[in-house]
């Protein structure tokens, strides 16, 4: 295997950004509080990441021999499948972030943006792709040996599942307050993802 660090970087990176992003569009809400919460006056908007380059898993040996214990450290051809799949849907995820970032960052400086058809039509399209990949994570099958990693990034998915529903509340209800809502289940979020990358450190012996 190559360094699975990187794909981590992908969506971490991506994901802290964007809930940076979108807690700078509106502080988080005590549960206590009413949903609608008044703005900060000003926004310190925060600097645009660029997304690590992706790895691409080593191939098995097959010139001499492996020991047990060397080869119990590597991932099968179907592991190795599931892993770069796991890839694939972080950076469909990556993109969406980046995208919804930036919608986020221009209607940080301009709230009359969130009922503006233009731009609720761009920031559907992002959004919509963060449900559709969990769609996609919903419909893999892991192997045996991944299934403890693959509950985390099923519960990974449903926190960013929930931020995009919080996003397009905000905007229905011109209510930019529950942007933070919404930065702290990416936060939620990318804790899972960094448990995903830790079980794939761990089974590719890294």
């Amino acid at each position: 295997m190559g360094n699975p660090s990187s794909a981590r970087a992908i969506i971490v990176v991506a994901s802290v950004a964007l809930a940076w992003t979108l807690a700078a569009c509106g502080a988080a809400p005590s549960p206590t509080n009413t949903p609608t919460l008044t703005p900060p006056p000003t926004w310190t908007l925060q600097p645009t990441y660029t997304p690590y380059p992706t790895y691409t898993p080593l191939p098995v040996p097959t010139d001499k021999p492996q020991s047990t214990a060397s080869s119990a450290s590597v991932l099968s051809p179907e592991e190795q499948a599931y892993v770069l799949k796991v890839e694939q849907l972080a950076n469909a995820y990556s993109e969406a972030f980046a995208e919804i970032g930036r919608l986020a960052t221009k209607a940080s400086r301009d709230r009359a943006l969130l009922a503006d058809d233009h731009w609720q039509f761009m920031m559907g399209v992002p959004l919509t792709r963060l449900t559709e990949n969990g769609k996609k994570v919903r419909a893999l099958t892991p192997p045996p040996k991944m299934e403890t990693t693959h509950d985390y990034f099923m519960k990974a998915s449903r926190h960013f599942d929930s931020a995009a529903q919080i996003v397009t509340d905000a905007i229905d209800y011109m209510d930019p307050g529950r942007f933070g809502w919404a930065a702290s289940e990416l936060d939620l979020g990318e804790e899972d993802i960094v448990r995903v990358i830790a079980e794939i450190n761990t089974l590719s012996g890294h």
